[in-house]
């Protein structure tokens, strides 16, 4: 999910200064001309390592969900105290996913608009203005953090506390804000990964990113039972150990993207290399804040998906479901009454994303293609790959539909003991794994349509989605109809499926339009 692009400040040639230079244009050429000669094999060279690097990432998430939900323990604590315990821990990581998102979104927001500029300036030959891009991208990469920090440090304990105003537990209140705040102050790491990627993304590099972002999943993975077993740091501990992941992975981008230079673009704050430009500035915030705004959106659809599943919890559970296991939380009947169904949901977008990955890879990749051949002035080779994309898209998203639907129960006790939990992820999964199929056009059209320089649509669309349809349609629903969880999840799944249609027919006025001026 990602946009933006920049001002093209300079179409004169630039110098060769040495023989790097020469061989990176080399680079350049026989990139464009790889892309262009066989659009479909340079889809799938992009997605597959794409995919792979997102998968990895996507267990870092899932890392601390299974290791809270499943080995959290405190001494001195019998069984239903311990079943409390993970029912907290997954509800608090499951508020602050949404807040967590906003800062993602906001980087992912800016990097997709690097990834979309730094595609066009190689398909137009312009290696001096993709430098430049990818400079003032890590130059906002290390100022934005400090205002993340400050926004969290400020705000963060107040939005925590509205959105579990329905629930008394104290544990949970408690990891919320010591996750909040310990990944707030790591989010330095996480935003420069995110914008080295992002710029290797655009010169159409993906193994590189695959490599360091997998050794980061593995040390997360690591660290994960070391922080919260073995030291006893609980949720705390989750959130150090993906810190700790977060930073491996930003320093190993700096050592082989600046001190190395193992990419196309060159990264220097050199005072006779680098020029600061409040035009490329401008221009890359102009461009990025549709798709930064979408993101932000959708977090707040988040967030009031947490509030609105709390009352429909007084709805919806009277006694456990008929998922549960016979003889779950017969003796502790405390459970049933409040919590569960936040970090229900929240674990279920975690696993969906680990299995929809591969259709997330092939929108981004969407963004290089389409804007490299939208730099070099051929939007004859639009259409073909953007259909081709769609039929692969639709594919993959309907096998993740066929696992979901059928075997939702199987995974999700994977990941957490607590009965209420499990049961809101299934019903949830019943529904909108639906949604995947759908999900997968809105991702390849709006993205396809960022390549081709219109981020805009991206940010209609999620308010049409989130903020017109599902919210006040779920809202209305549970408030004043008083329907129960699962009419939440038909809201989303009915708010998908119109913006599919829109993104559709969006995108192919856009790319009719393209091929008329091109004719013309």
């Amino acid at each position: 999910m990602l946009n933006l692009y920049l001002f093209l400040f300079s179409t004169k040639s630039f110098e060769f200064h040495n023989l790097q230079d020469m061989q990176q244009v080399e680079y350049s050429k026989s990139k464009l001309d790889s892309f262009i000669k066989n659009p479909k094999k340079a889809l799938w060279k992009m997605t597959l390592p794409f995919f792979l690097g997102l998968s990895v990432q996507s267990l870092y998430m899932l890392m601390d969900v299974m290791f809270v939900g499943k080995f959290l323990s405190r001494d001195g604590y019998n069984v239903c105290e311990l079943q409390q315990l993970s029912q907290s821990a997954i509800d608090a990581m499951g508020v602050i996913f949404p807040l967590m998102f906003i800062i993602m979104g906001l980087t992912f927001g800016l990097g997709s608009g690097t990834t979309t500029l730094i595609a066009q300036y190689i398909g137009a030959k312009n290696k001096e203005s993709a430098d430049s891009v990818a400079s003032h991208t890590i130059l906002i990469g290390i100022l934005l953090p400090a205002i993340i920090i400050a926004i969290v440090f400020l705000l963060g304990d107040s939005i925590i506390e509205v959105q579990l105003k329905n629930n008394t537990n104290p544990d949970t209140l408690k990891y919320a804000q010591e996750y909040f705040k310990i990944m707030a102050l790591g989010s330095v790491f996480m935003v420069l990964a995110i914008f080295f990627r992002s710029i290797l993304s655009g010169e159409g590099e993906t193994v590189l990113p695959m490599k360091i972002l997998g050794f980061g999943t593995i040390l997360n993975i690591i660290l994960d039972p070391i922080f919260i077993i073995v030291f006893k740091l609980e949720v705390a501990g989750a959130a150090i150990a993906t810190v700790i992941s977060n930073g491996t992975v930003a320093l190993s981008f700096i050592y082989f993207l600046i001190i190395k230079k193992k990419s196309y673009t060159n990264i220097s704050f050199k005072k006779d290399v680098f020029k600061f430009d409040f035009q490329i500035i401008r221009s890359l915030f102009r461009l990025g804040i549709p798709a930064s705004a979408s993101f932000a959106i959708m977090s707040i659809g988040m967030l009031a998906n947490n509030s609105i599943l709390s009352m429909a919890d007084y709805n919806t559970y009277g006694e456990v479901q008929k998922y549960v296991e016979p003889g779950w939380a017969k003796d502790c009947p405390e459970i049933e009454k409040e919590g569960g169904v936040v970090g229900g949901y929240q674990i279920s977008a975690r696993i969906e994303n680990l299995f929809m990955n591969l259709v997330i890879a092939v929108s981004g990749s969407m963004v290089t293609i389409v804007g490299m051949f939208y730099g070099a002035g051929r939007p004859d080779l639009i259409r073909p790959v953007i259909n081709y994309a769609l039929k692969w898209g639709t594919i993959f998203s309907l096998i993740a539909t066929f696992i979901f639907f059928f075997f939702s129960n199987y995974i999700i006790y994977g990941f957490t003991n607590d009965p209420k939990t499990i049961d809101e992820a299934i019903k949830y999964f019943n529904i909108c794994a639906f949604t995947y199929p759908f999900v997968a056009i809105g991702m390849i059209t709006c993205r396809a349509m960022q390549g081709m320089d219109k981020p805009t649509p991206f940010l209609f669309l999620t308010l049409l989605r989130v903020i017109l349809i599902a919210i006040p349609m779920a809202w209305i629903g549970v408030k004043y109809f008083e329907y129960g969880t699962n009419w939440v999840w038909w809201s989303v799944l009915i708010s998908s499926i119109v913006a599919a249609v829109f993104s559709l027919l969006w995108m192919y006025k856009i790319i009719n339009y393209r091929e008329r001026i091109n004719l013309n």
